[in-house]
């Protein structure tokens, strides 16, 4: 299994000391995505606490870093949605051409 990015693996003190404004900006931005996305519904309808990102699985938190970096590298949310959309083709494309395991 593949460890998440924690606080004790990745967002550490030293992290925030070599590069505290990418940081920074980056926590701004996940405030925002989890406001967006509902965060908290998103994970129990509020029925039960919503995990901080540092405690999603690696696969999750992976995801949402490729968001943060296509909006961050390319200035907005459009290179996004062409990532987005170009995604759905391959994924229809694997879908229809691979069998389906039993």
């Amino acid at each position: 299994m593949i460890q998440n990015l924690n606080k004790e693996n990745f967002f550490t003190e030293s992290l925030k000391k070599v590069c505290p404004k990418r940081l920074e900006h980056f926590c701004q931005w996940i405030d925002n995505y989890k406001k967006e996305n509902d965060w908290e519904n998103l994970f129990g309808g509020g029925i039960v606490k919503a995990p901080k990102f540092h405690e999603l699985p690696f696969e999750l938190q992976n995801g949402i870093i490729a968001r943060y970096m296509l909006e961050v590298l390319d200035k907005g949310s459009v290179a996004y949605e062409e990532a987005v959309n170009e995604f759905r083709k391959q994924f229809l494309e694997f879908f229809s051409k691979t069998e389906p395991y039993a």
